[in-house]
């Protein structure tokens, strides 16, 4: 596995705060699919909509699968019942995180309605400004994404931890993907 390369450090570890930290993977702190505090993928948007009808439609928790320890979300059991089928063909490039920034080397999460299908893919964006740049040059983009040997930088939850209290907070790391 690779190494987890925290850039800065946490204002706490000088007053006698630990920190909990691990190897990348899936495990700890990395998530392979970008999730709303609930756990749910994609803002609870239908994955499978963006391809059958071209647009964001929210999903419904009725019509709900889990995949990659995130919940996905579809407006109609068709569509639940085509993601379960083949949930490569539909989930979003990158997890889910917006593909601009991925592109630079770092992980954002998006808005479900900046979005776009190339070559069968589905791509989401920060928001419509960021898709709009993509747009003038996917292909560049989609060549500058990081190759297996390099570092994307992610958000990773470090859990701090002293006598009297325990809190979460977000430190952007850097991580080799080649241990995803």
């Amino acid at each position: 596995m690779g190494n987890i390369y925290v850039r800065g450090s946490p204002d706490q570890a000088s007053n006698g705060w630990n920190g909990v930290a691990c190897r990348a993977g899936g495990l700890c702190g990395f998530r392979p699919v970008s999730v709303s505090a609930e756990n749910v993928a994609l803002g609870g948007y239908d994955t499978v909509a963006y391809f059958t009808i071209g647009e964001a439609v929210k999903g419904s928790p009725a019509y709900s699968v889990t995949w990659r320890r995130a919940s996905w979300r579809f407006s109609s059991k068709t569509n639940m019942k085509k993601f379960r089928a083949d949930p490569e063909k539909f989930a979003p490039a990158f997890g889910g995180y917006c593909s601009f920034a991925v592109a630079e080397g770092m992980t954002v999460s998006c808005d479900p309605e900046a979005f776009l299908i190339r070559d069968g893919k589905l791509y989401v964006m920060k928001n419509k400004d960021i898709l709009r740049i993509w747009q003038k040059d996917p292909d560049g983009y989609l060549e500058a994404v990081p190759k297996p040997n390099n570092s994307v930088q992610v958000d990773y939850c470090l859990i701090l931890r002293n006598v009297s209290q325990t809190g979460c907070a977000i430190f952007p790391i850097l991580i080799n993907v080649s241990a995803c």
